[in-house]
């Protein structure tokens, strides 16, 4: 009877239903009211998009139906939709459902879109509203105040909702939730249980106890909650509270490692919603985890980009950048995350190594400033501290830090290590090898510090010292290139360059890919005078190193050897590219550009320098010397007096520094930094000089000349005295003196230097042309190749107006470096001074191999219009124009080019222009001539 009665029930239903479906497929329409009682029963259903759907559909036969636009409300919540509800809300008030029936699907619509402060100033609890609801709504409005930080406030509501409704789930579990996150755990514990009793089927309560085991770090508990919560019998889960539960369920499994578990929950949450900031950040964890940090950094950018992205997204990014070597990046992660969390120390901890492969060693020890020093990573933060140290651009700086570290650590070799190489850079060598002998840990530390030992008494000319330890060093370790190296480096030192040649060489036999060997035996073979054997060593370097900076300047170095000033300048470039970090090169271009008057590029390279190490003192002498090219010395003092501030014992910041008051007519000032230079390198000439020129320049010729006495008798075998007195004299224009000086000084250390000091000094003094030119000759007989003193020979014959003499000289150089570009920028000039057809094509051939040289564009452009080809040579000036913006010879050649193109107008401007600026300058009575003309 029982079940035969059952069966027909069922049947009939199955009838019923199928019936349903066949007449909704074929198009049939219910009532407003059928409608609705068809959503209720799929909503009960948990079947949320169809019940929706059939909300429209009563809906769209009345539009004004209240009840209808709260039950499309509550579903939009269910769905997780909060502004789309609220939307609904406000028409069903409209339509006249009361606010209190209105209230818990309006809290939820805020809830689900944050605005917490919204529910608790706009949400109302009436006393009519029935108990069940009353203690759910006043629930929501203490979960509102929880999150917002408000605690205590939170109380009163949750009294008065267990006060309506004892039994009220939400209540006790915004009870619960309070008591933890106010530590009582004990009392929170008891709500969770007295939830779970009354409501052991509600996934509300089985979510809260997944999420408070995750607190309590219970991860094994939380999973077994959030399964609970997923797989309760007969329950039904609307999408959004099922999309929580899932990531709740990822979340544990990723805290038990359990990764390979959580990828299908995650990938499901991303299938939901691909923008969600929470389940891209844990995508982006489990593809950190598997170091595919690429993936994460896609991920976890997504998560980072919403405003509710998880707090430790940012970390984790910064994290990955740092593991991909994207340290800019890194570094404005984990900034970020720490302006959120200044406690977390892991993170500042990574910040700073980030800033220190940034270069920024002060931006790293204010990093780790205020770090909480714990036993299990004292030693991890000591030696980023130290390392930082070391970087620092300011030894004094430098040292205070490491000091105060090897203080909180006396036993720490790597400290004391740090601090000996602080003294080593500053030159104070004592120190250092006291510093040394402290620095005792393992072998491969204890080899580099006492190789660092060499290096000190090499500095300090102790070669024996440096020689018995590096033999002591080799006898331990046999078969260690390092070592070989480093004893040809002593060998060298010593003058003894056969010997070091061997041992380079026998550094490569145990390690035939050392590449500091093969860059020592190419500088060896560019010191002796054989470029060509030095490049072959480069390549070698560069052959499994494209980017390798010493070969790279190698290169450049050796193409420089042979006159090659154009690869030279491409090699440099390349290194400059090669590292972003790299001073050498970015130095050399630089003053090879000051050297021919761009100041334009000079600046970039030297912004170039700063950029990178705002400390750096490189940077900031270039700085200064670009301002001073510029005639800027108030700006190139204050480079200066930065470069000082940094490294008060360097003898050439404090040489720049008075060398930018003297230009300022500062002359105390400019006499103390000269003489502050001398204490630190009495022996430095270009202190000396510019110190007895300034003497000899305030009537203090004694002065000076007992500067350059003090030399001649401090070292009377040596050139300098004789060189300085004979620079003296040059500045008195005591020329036949200095003729002297300078003969003396040759005597002792003839050079091409001296050669060409001798006959400009002759030059001066109006000697005949043979006694002039006879210091060149003499040298030339000895070094016939010299190229230096063949272009001072060449201009010798130029000045005597020898136009022929002058080109066979400039050929003669062309013969041995065809692509010399000063001699072919010479040569055209000579040809077009003869009106020689040739002046054109070899400026052009000049220009070709430096087109961004400004002074070989003027030459260029300058024959041109002088050939009557204006309209092509204006460009040329143009550009020296643009480059050499203060050079007047190069603007009355553009002026006469726009004159001669039409632009009368342009010429006067620019004629004006230079013959107010300039008072006195070659070529000035052309150009008042042609601004007469043009008027």
């Amino acid at each position: 009877m029982f079940s035969k009665t059952k069966i027909v029930i069922r049947i009939a239903q199955l009838v019923s239903l199928g019936a349903l479906i066949m007449l909704t497929a074929c198009g049939q329409t219910f009532s407003e009211s059928e409608y609705l009682l068809r959503a209720h029963a799929l909503k009960s259903q948990g079947d949320i998009n169809a019940a929706i759907i059939e909300t429209k559909n009563a809906l769209q036969q009345n539009p004004k139906n209240g009840e209808a636009r709260l039950l499309l409300s509550s579903l939009y919540n269910d769905q997780g939709d909060g502004a789309a509800a609220e939307a609904d809300l406000m028409r069903a008030r409209e339509m006249g459902i009361a606010a209190d029936k209105l209230a818990p699907q309006q809290a939820r619509a805020l809830f689900l879109q944050q605005q917490y402060r919204k529910i608790i100033d706009t949400i109302s609890v009436p006393e009519t509203l029935d108990p069940k609801t009353r203690a759910e709504l006043l629930a929501t409005r203490a979960e509102a105040r929880l999150i917002l930080g408000e605690l205590d406030a939170a109380t009163p509501d949750i009294e008065q909702a267990l006060k309506a409704n004892a039994n009220s789930s939400a209540a006790l579990i915004a009870a619960a939730r309070q008591h933890r996150l106010k530590g009582d755990h004990d009392l929170a514990l008891g709500f969770e249980n007295k939830a779970q009793e009354i409501a052991p089927h509600d996934p509300e309560v089985w979510l809260y106890k997944g999420e408070s085991a995750m607190t309590r770090r219970l991860f094994a508990d939380a999973q077994q909650a959030y399964n609970q919560a997923l797989n309760l019998p007969g329950s039904t889960v609307s999408r959004a509270r099922n999309f929580v539960i899932q990531m709740g369920l990822a979340s544990s499994l990723l805290a038990q490692n359990k990764d390979d578990d959580a990828l299908p929950y995650i990938n499901t949450l991303l299938a939901g919603n691909p923008k969600h900031p929470l389940a891209n950040y844990l995508r982006g964890l489990l593809a950190y985890r598997k170091s595919d940090y690429k993936a994460a950094v896609g991920f976890l950018e997504i998560s980072v980009a919403q405003k509710s992205s998880a707090h430790n997204a940012l970390a984790l990014l910064g994290a990955a950048n740092f593991a991909l070597s994207n340290f800019q990046q890194a570094e404005d992660f984990l900034s970020r995350h720490l302006a959120q969390r200044p406690q977390d120390d892991y993170v500042r901890k990574l910040l700073a190594a980030t800033q220190i492969k940034l270069n920024q060693p002060e931006q790293a020890v204010k990093t780790l400033g205020d770090i909480k020093m714990t036993s299990h990573d004292t030693a991890q933060i000591l030696a980023t501290l130290g390392t930082a140290a070391s970087m620092m651009s300011d030894p004094h700086t430098s040292r205070a830090v490491l000091r105060k570290a090897v203080k909180t650590a006396p036993d720490n070799s790597f400290l004391h290590a740090k601090l000996a190489e602080s003294y080593f850079r500053e030159g104070n060598y004592e120190h250092t090898l006291r510093e040394l002998e402290k620095s005792t840990t393992n072998r491969e530390s204890s080899l580099q510090n006492r190789m660092l030992m060499v290096l000190t008494h090499l500095r300090k000319h102790d070669h024996r010292a440096a020689l018995d330890l590096t033999q002591k060093l080799l006898n331990e370790h046999p078969k260690e290139a390092v070592v070989y190296n480093l004893l040809g480096g002593v060998r060298l030192a010593s003058k003894d360059s056969k010997l070091a040649r061997q041992e380079f060489q026998r550094s490569l036999e145990l390690n035939k890919e050392f590449y500091p060997a093969m860059i020592n035996l190419g500088q060896l073979d560019l010191a002796e005078g054989k470029p060509s054997d030095a490049i072959t060593w480069f390549q070698k370097v560069l052959e499994k190193n494209k980017n390798h900076a010493q070969a790279l300047m190698g290169m450049a170095h050796a193409e420089a050897k042979q006159g090659q000033v154009s690869a030279s300048i491409e090699w440099l470039e390349q290194a400059r590219q090669a590292d972003v970090g790299a001073v050498q090169p970015r130095m050399i271009l630089a003053r090879a550009a000051l050297a021919r008057g761009d100041t334009n590029v000079a600046t970039e390279l030297a912004q170039e320098i700063v950029n990178t190490s705002p400390n750096s003192t490189i940077g900031l002498s270039l700085s200064g010397e670009i301002q001073m090219q510029l005639g800027n010395y108030t700006r190139a003092e204050s480079y200066f007096s930065k470069s000082v501030k940094i490294q008060p014992r360097s003898a050439n910041a404090q040489f720049q520094l008075g060398q930018a008051q003297n230009a300022l007519n500062n002359t105390s000032q400019a006499r103390s930094s000269y003489q502050e230079s001398l204490k630190t390198e009495p022996n430095f000439l270009p202190a000396i000089l510019a110190l007895a020129t300034l003497e000899v320049r305030t009537g203090n010729t004694d002065a000076a000349m007992r500067l350059a006495d003090s030399i001649i008798k401090r070292e009377p075998n040596a050139a300098a005295g004789y060189v300085l007195r004979g620079d003296l004299m040059m500045t008195l224009k005591n020329y036949s003196t200095a003729a002297t000086a300078y003969n003396m000084a040759a005597q002792r250390k003839p050079s091409a230097v001296l050669a060409i000091k001798q006959y400009q000094a002759l030059a001066g003094n109006k000697a005949p042309f043979d006694k002039m030119v006879e210091p060149l000759r003499s040298w030339l007989s000895a070094n016939p190749t010299d190229e230096a003193v063949l272009l001072a020979w060449a201009d010798a014959h130029v000045t005597a107006k020898r136009s022929k003499e002058a080109v066979e000289i400039y050929q003669r150089i062309l013969q041995t470096n065809p692509n010399h570009i000063i001699a072919l920028n010479n040569l055209a000039i000579a040809y077009q001074t003869s009106n020689d057809p040739r002046a054109a094509p070899t400026a052009e051939q000049a220009y070709r191999l430096d087109s961004k040289n400004p002074q070989l564009a003027d030459t260029l452009g300058w024959i041109l219009v002088q050939q009557n080809d204006p309209l092509r040579g204006k460009p040329f000036l143009e550009q020296s124009a643009h480059d050499l913006p203060n050079d007047a010879v190069v603007g009355y050649h553009l002026a006469v080019a726009k004159s001669k193109t039409g632009d009368a107008a342009g010429a006067r401007e620019l004629l004006a222009k230079i013959l107010i600026q300039k008072t006195s300058f070659d070529e000035r009575s052309e150009a008042e001539a042609l601004a007469k003309q043009l008027q």
